[in-house]
């Protein structure tokens, strides 16, 4: 059974891995800034986790300049996959964690607002199978959109001959 607790043991971990590598990195990034450094001159980011949000400022023109198309399908497909879970926890903790804790299992802990708390041939059932659509369609529309963006990109990138020998 599952239970709070449970949660922490799994997240937990996580977390602390997560903390080293990042403070490894910073570590590293301070002590060889020439290899970690922007190849632009004059831009340094010396503070702690200063360089982060920068990151999200750069135009991926700008990235398919300086990194080649690679580099910006695959920040395009890193943001689109942020974006796709953004939108269905929302959809999810919206609609389907009240619909499964409104269910007549009587489970606690993490299991009241899981689909273990509905019963077999219960109402409720309609909400995961509409919601299930409901994610796929969101999923599809945003996956078109990207793709015909990249698309888009790529025929500037061809048209304009960078990035061709």
């Amino acid at each position: 059974m599952t239970n709070s607790g449970s949660l922490g043991t799994i997240i937990g971990p996580s977390i602390l891995v997560a903390l080293v590598y990042m403070t490894v990195f910073e570590i590293l990034r301070v002590r060889w800034p020439q290899f970690f450094s922007p190849r632009e001159h004059g831009v340094v980011h010396a503070g702690f986790l200063e360089w982060i949000p920068n990151t999200f400022l750069v135009p991926e023109e700008e990235v398919v300049r300086r990194s080649g198309m690679d580099a910006a399908v695959y920040l395009r497909v890193q943001s689109m996959a942020a974006f796709i879970m953004m939108l269905l926890t929302f959809f999810g903790c919206v609609v389907l964690m009240p619909v499964y804790y409104m269910g007549e299992e009587g489970l606690t802990d993490l299991n009241e607002i899981s689909l273990s708390n509905v019963r077999q041939l219960s109402d409720l059932l309609w909400a995961p199978s509409v919601m299930m659509w409901v994610f796929t369609s969101i999923c599809f529309c945003v996956i078109m959109t990207n793709y015909n963006e990249i698309y888009k990109m790529r025929l500037n990138v061809m048209g304009s001959g960078e990035g061709q020998e």
